[in-house]
């Protein structure tokens, strides 16, 4: 969506949530500053914050974590994700963390998700990844037996992937280590 103001041109993207048009809202009171909303009042896309110029606020708003804005198509959302954002890698995490120590399908569901993405996940995500899932040994366990085993499965993947990228693994603080 184009808009112009004050002789420029502005493109807004669609909403990455709901696909809803973009809205313009100008703080009169004080300093002239920017902010933009989904026009969706039921979507969950958090507008941005007042900015100090309209240009300003269309980049905040534009941003995505992903390479191309999403269109709906016949079946669900096409969009392309990429998995070494730092944002997808939270959103991992959070998945990791949310499902430690279930006693569910969620363990299962979440490790075979992300296992494929090991690869191309960034060094901060996996480290995050290595230090949760050894810490929760000490937070009341990793769920039934099946799922221990299957969080050992990935953490030794995680490991193996540390390993090839020569990055830094966890160091259990609790555990002596030898240098």
């Amino acid at each position: 969506m184009d808009i112009k103001y004050a002789g420029k041109k502005i493109n807004l993207l669609r909403c990455p949530f709901c696909n809803g048009e973009p809205t313009v809202y100008l703080n009169k009171w004080g300093r002239r500053t920017f902010k933009i909303a989904c026009d969706n009042e039921n979507c969950i896309m958090v507008e941005t914050l007042f900015r100090p110029s309209l240009e300003q606020a269309a980049k905040e708003w534009n941003r995505r974590p992903w390479n191309q804005v999403p269109e709906m198509k016949e079946g669900g959302w096409n969009m392309k994700i990429d998995v070494s954002n730092d944002r997808f890698g939270t959103v991992l995490n959070c998945a990791v963390r949310y499902s430690l120590g279930r006693r569910t399908y969620m363990p299962s569901l979440v490790i075979g998700f992300i296992r494929p993405l090991l690869p191309y996940i960034n060094g901060k995500t996996l480290y995050v990844f290595d230090q949760d899932i050894t810490e929760q040994q000490y937070f009341g366990g990793y769920g039934d037996t099946c799922d221990a085993q299957d969080w050992m499965r990935f953490l030794a993947d995680v490991h193996k992937e540390q390993d090839r990228r020569g990055c830094e693994r966890y160091k259990d603080w609790r555990q002596p280590h030898h240098e």
